[in-house]
């Protein structure tokens, strides 16, 4: 399946980048794969995804914006996305780039809590043999019959490899993440803080009090639950404000 890039919807003033065929996929599978062929002279603004999103530089480079920061990507470069995160691709030649797109369900919990809260530490660069195996995957996934028995099963399994090996290259390991209770809340908030979302619609979803859950998570983060939240709205506003006319 061969991705269609950054649909610009004037009205919405909403940068919309999955075909609808690839968005009914994704709401079926709960992913969809994207080969993404770019070109050199275009540029791709900045824009976020309301979905996780894992990207590998297969060809060429390109200055890559990703929040408030900016450098340079080429071949070998790996990075993750989550709901929070603004990010643009300015071509500095044509290129080549594997995407996978993925809702929370995709992965195991503990792998998108992980990604949830640690999204924008998750980038590294491959070596060459590093790629010559990771290219072998993808070729593999991008072959797979999506009629065949297992399908989902299997291209999950292939997938969670590639962002687990982005873990491990970029020192990302489950004992750096705060314990599960506040690790839970924090991926919550990260998926849901564009919605009205408060400590008791989450303590109602862990099955546990507000009060009990607002003393854990202050103890983890030395910050209020609304203290967090408005922190990661005000930084998603910064960001689209520094980056972007998307507000």
């Amino acid at each position: 399946m061969k991705g269609r890039l950054f649909m610009y919807n004037e009205n919405s003033k909403k940068l919309l980048n999955l075909h609808p065929n690839e968005a009914a996929f994704l709401k079926k599978y709960n992913f969809v794969i994207l080969n993404k062929n770019l070109s050199y002279g275009k540029s791709y603004p900045s824009h976020w995804h309301d979905y996780f999103e894992c990207e590998i530089v297969l060809e060429g480079s390109a200055n890559h914006g990703y929040n408030n920061t900016n450098y340079r990507i080429f071949p070998g470069y790996a990075y993750l996305l989550s709901y929070v995160d603004t990010h643009s691709v300015t071509p500095l030649t044509n290129m080549k780039i594997f995407s996978v797109c993925f809702n929370e369900n995709f992965l195991p919990n503990e792998i998108t809590d992980i990604i949830s809260v640690k999204a924008r530490s998750c980038s590294c660069f491959f070596s060459s043999i590093e790629m010559a195996y990771i290219t072998k995957r993808i070729e593999r996934i991008n072959s797979i019959d999506i009629n065949i028995d297992f399908y989902q099963h299997t291209v999950t399994a292939m997938i969670t490899e590639i962002i687990l090996l982005i873990l491990q290259k970029s020192n990302i390991s489950d004992s750096t993440i705060t314990p599960s209770l506040a690790q839970q809340t924090i991926s919550y908030i990260m998926r849901h803080f564009r919605e009205h979302i408060s400590l008791n619609s989450i303590s109602k979803q862990l099955l546990i009090t507000p009060k009990h859950l607002g003393v854990v998570f202050k103890k983890n983060t030395d910050m209020s639950f609304n203290e967090y939240l408005n922190n990661v709205r005000l930084e998603y506003a910064c960001n689209l404000l520094i980056t972007s006319d998307l507000l």
